[in-house]
C-alpha cells in the first residue's frame, strides 16, 4: 500500500513540476553605474554617464546609480524605489552614502533614494525634512 501511494505521489510531482515556475524579480539586476532596463538612453550616453559615476565613486567614495524602468507596474514610484532599494541593499553599500535615481518611463516620472549617511546630511541642512 505504501508502495502505491508513493508512486502516486511520484506521479503527481513528476506531472506538475513542468509547471513549476520560478519567481523572477521585479527589479532589474544591479550590473553597473547605470541599468537602463527601459533602452532609453543611446548606448554611447549610457556608457559615459557610467565612466563618470565610477569615477565619482572612486573619488568621494559614494556611489549613485541611475537606473530605468519600462513600468512601474501596480506601484507608486516611491514605493517601487523604497522596494528597489531594499532589494539592492542599499544601506549596506560600501562607502560613505549611496543613492539610485530612478526613471519609470512609461509613467513618466523620476525618483531619488538615498542611502542613511545623504539622508542624515540632507536632514541636517533642510528645514522641511523631519526626524
Amino acid at each position: 500500500m505504501r508502495r502505491i501511494a508513493f508512486a502516486a505521489l511520484m506521479l503527481i510531482w513528476g506531472s506538475a513540476a513542468p509547471l513549476v515556475v520560478l519567481a523572477q524579480s521585479p527589479f532589474p539586476e544591479r550590473s553597473g553605474y547605470v541599468i537602463d532596463a527601459a533602452n532609453i538612453l543611446p548606448a554611447e550616453a549610457e556608457a559615459r554617464l557610467g565612466n563618470m559615476l565610477e569615477e565619482r565613486a572612486r573619488r568621494t567614495n559614494r556611489r549613485a546609480i541611475v537606473v530605468s524602468v519600462d513600468s512601474l507596474g501596480d506601484k507608486s514610484i516611491d514605493l517601487y524605489a523604497f522596494e528597489l532599494s531594499q532589494h539592492w541593499k542599499i544601506d549596506e553599500w560600501p562607502g560613505e552614502a549611496g543613492a539610485i535615481l530612478l526613471v519609470a518611463d512609461s509613467e513618466r516620472q523620476v525618483r531619488i533614494k538615498f542611502g542613511p549617511p545623504v539622508r542624515g546630511s540632507m536632514c541636517g541642512r533642510a528645514r522641511w525634512c523631519s526626524g
